[in-house]
């Protein structure tokens, strides 16, 4: 699920995997009325039959719109969308390079290389087995809306029949690690599972032993989460219709904080699909992707897990929803579950670095104060919709809105000068 127009309702993208059929995948848009509409041919979609095991909505170019990478098993290339922002999409796989043809089982997306752009992870069958391409994929994305595969130089190249996989930060040292489960169980010379620490410079390590040696199970999905609330990461995976599920618990034991962050979204989606959360310590960000359906057949907590390190203070979280509305905290404490609503704790006091514009207080009731270094033409308030609601001309590089007349909310501010503009956004309480 994603909100492919970011109307603050979820939209439903169905993949199918059945073969010798007509039948194929569809792409469903939320009517906000209890109902949704059948709209994969009109709005881009490639919408012939294919083995699709798994997709996901995900930003790769960081646009503030929601993109849909497509997972296909044999034959046919996968498929990356590119959302135009204006209800359609364009195929951009071979573009962006990530037009493989593997038998690709899951599509797992997370920063592990904390750059602030998403990366794919994608499990495959082994050499001998695989159309035509063997081991798993990981596509470091480049920034420019091009991939790279790295996974035989980054060592996460597994060559197994692998289902299911997931980043988490294992040990709470402020990298992303991997964990990826495979279909065999023991009885041939193929890995049973995979498990990947991170060295912190886009390469993994998978020579320690995790605890999975007992693992002989036929897996085919995994999610993670701290389903004990003590700030290290679970992974429950799913294996065999004749086995029990397997539940890996961490036992970690280190002096190493932690911080969780909850979304509560109010413009947005109420679970906060689509946002972006980026937290910084001692100037190193990190970045997670909220997702609705993380892998194949899983969905990992919705509560996004940090590992600091030793770290007594997090200098800042920042959470980019899809609808523009950007919420920062400072200085907050290590160890402990934060909720972050929508639009309720803007920065109090915005600053932009290209003409040192201030603008205060936020929350705001009465009139919002705006100074800069260079003198302002006008002053455009608009609503979360994007609609003006109040327009204020002036040349003054001192400027005072009387916001009376307008309702309680969320607002934006387009401050224009001569050679520029800038905007930031506020509250009206």
């Amino acid at each position: 699920m994603g909100d492919i127009d970011n109307d603050g309702c979820l939209d439903v993208y169905l993949s199918n995997r059945i073969g010798n059929t007509a039948i194929t995948n569809y792409l469903f848009k939320n009517n906000c009325d209890g109902t949704f509409s059948e709209i994969t041919n009109t709005i881009g979609l490639i919408n012939g039959p294919a083995l699709t095991f798994c997709s996901g909505f995900f930003d790769f170019n960081n646009d503030g719109w929601q993109d849909l990478y497509v997972a296909n098993d044999k034959f046919k290339p996968n498929y990356l969308y590119k959302n135009n922002g204006d209800g359609t999409f364009t195929d951009v796989s071979e573009s962006s390079g990530t037009n493989i043809i593997m038998d690709a089982m899951s599509v797992t997306i997370d920063d592990f290389n904390a750059d602030g752009y998403l990366d794919i992870y994608i499990t495959n069958t082994p050499g001998g087995i695989s159309t035509p391409d063997p081991g798993c994929v990981l596509f470091k994305n480049n920034g420019d809306e091009t991939f790279t595969n790295v996974a035989l130089s980054s060592g996460t190249h597994l060559d197994s029949f692998t289902w299911g996989s997931s980043f988490l930060d294992a040990d709470n040292d402020g990298d992303l690690d991997l964990y990826v489960n495979s279909e065999y169980s023991g009885q041939n010379t193929f890995p049973t599972y995979g498990f990947f620490e991170t060295n912190g410079d886009e390469t993994f390590s998978d020579s320690g032993n995790y605890g999975f040696l007992s693992n002989a199970y036929n897996s085919y999905s995994s999610a993670v989460g701290d389903f004990d609330n003590n700030g290290t990461l679970e992974i429950l995976v799913n294996n065999d219709s004749n086995q029990f599920p397997s539940f890996w618990e961490n036992t970690e034991v280190s002096s190493r904080n932690y911080l969780l962050v909850s979304l509560e979204g109010t413009t947005s989606n109420r679970d906060g699909i689509g946002s972006m959360i980026e937290i910084s310590v001692g100037g190193n960000k990190q970045y997670r992707y909220v997702m609705s359906g993380e892998g194949y057949l899983s969905q990992n907590m919705l509560t996004e897990h940090f590992g600091i390190g030793n770290a007594n203070v997090i200098d800042y979280v920042k959470v980019k929803w899809l609808s523009g509305i950007e919420d920062i905290i400072y200085n907050v404490l290590p160890n402990q579950m934060l909720t972050v609503v929508e639009g309720s704790v803007l920065s109090t006091d915005d600053v932009s670095p290209n003409n040192q514009l201030r603008s205060f207080p936020n929350p705001v009731s009465g009139y919002l104060t705006i100074r800069a270094h260079n003198n302002i033409n006008s002053v455009t308030i608009y609503d979360v919709f994007g609609r003006i609601v109040l327009s204020h001309h002036v040349f003054n590089s001192f400027v005072e809105v009387n916001l009376a007349s307008i309702r309680s909310g969320t607002y934006f501010a387009k401050v224009d000068f001569a050679e520029t503009t800038s905007s930031f956004r506020f509250i009206k309480k």
